[in-house]
């Protein structure tokens, strides 16, 4: 169970590969238009640390793709 996500940080070009302990579906909303399409859970989820106070915004994360359990690739931003 869980997937990866693909994150960049857009302001030092850093990619990471995040393990996400969660099942997929709703995930893409989720990424998309859901919490995860704001920068303030990007950021908490990008730094591993949920107790940072961040700043709401639409710019300074991507999330490039989640690798699901099987192998399946699914594009996000």
């Amino acid at each position: 169970m869980g997937y990866h996500v693909k994150m960049k940080e857009n302001s030092t070009g850093i990619i990471k590969t995040i393990f996400m302990d969660l099942d997929w579906l709703p995930s893409v909303y989720w990424w998309t238009e859901g919490n995860y399409g704001c920068d303030c859970n990007r950021e908490m989820v990008f730094k591993d640390d949920h107790d940072i106070e961040t700043n709401c915004s639409h710019d300074r994360y991507t999330a490039i793709e989640a690798i699901l359990d099987n192998g399946e690739i699914v594009a996000l931003d």
